[in-house]
């Protein structure tokens, strides 16, 4: 487990064939934006172009701005 990283899921999009989403929580912004400089970040990162055709998309969400219900 990284410091910071709260948390880390990789699932199937059900909704759209062969897409994936990656659900990642942090402790802090400091903590993610460290994370985004690490060698396997950045590694993945680069890879990514081996298997997509196109760039992933990013969304940031903040929990204090979800309603579930």
């Amino acid at each position: 487990k990284e410091k910071g990283n709260i948390s880390y899921d990789l699932l199937p999009d059900v909704l759209h064939h062969n897409c994936y989403l990656v659900l990642e929580t942090w402790e802090s912004d400091k903590a993610l934006e460290s994370h985004k400089l690490t060698r396997h970040y950045l590694d993945f990162a680069e890879s990514l172009n081996e298997y997509t055709s196109e760039p992933p998309t990013l969304h940031r969400v903040e929990p204090d701005k979800i309603s579930l219900f």
